[in-house]
């Protein structure tokens, strides 16, 4: 049925603290009006294609850094640090067992687990990330191989700071309407 499956895509975020989200977006369709260029796709006059999220999944580093671990090494306190952040622990990632890749792992897994798809089912990655391990191979390659996708899933990554995921969101929302994300 056209209406209940069509694909899945899944990317990820990272935040400052390390903090990983991934979200997995399933299509499916909505009876509006679609552009003219829509029988080229397959997609009926009265369908356009469009993303939801239908799972999520995140990661948080291990390793907890208090207020009061800050103070012994530096001139504050806990009182000082809590007053003008309202921050009293954060995650650190040790670099090591905890890289970006294991992170955007880890939280694509519990996403897709929590969409209830098959890994194998997913056409296209985008991860959003300003910290990959490395420039080549893009973190999303690294996701896609770690959770079994097809190698015929696209992938990519988005490296813009803060607005990374509403970029990549749209990136995706892009590839969806226009149908450039089929089997």
């Amino acid at each position: 049925d056209a209406d209940k499956k069509i694909e899945s895509i899944a990317f990820g975020l990272d935040k400052a603290a390390c903090l990983w989200n991934t979200l997995t977006i399933k299509l499916f369709s909505l009876r509006t009006t679609m552009p003219k260029c829509s029988h080229k796709y397959g997609i009926k006059e009265d369908q356009i294609m469009t993303g939801r999220i239908i799972g999520l999944g995140s990661y948080i580093p291990k390793k907890v850094v208090t207020n009061d671990d800050f103070a012994k090494i530096l001139d504050t306190s806990d009182e000082w640090i809590t007053e003008r952040t309202g921050i009293k622990e954060r995650h650190i990632a040790d670099h090591i067992t905890e890289k970006p890749s294991t992170m955007a792992v880890e939280a694509a897994k519990k996403a897709v687990e929590d969409a209830g798809i098959d890994p194998k089912d997913i056409d296209f990655i985008v991860t959003a990330s300003t910290t990959s391990d490395s420039v080549i191979p893009a973190l999303s390659c690294i996701v896609q191989r770690e959770l079994g996708v097809s190698e015929n899933c696209g992938c990519f990554d988005v490296v813009c700071a803060c607005p990374g995921f509403i970029v990549a969101y749209n990136t995706v929302q892009s590839f969806i309407e226009t149908g450039n994300s089929n089997d």
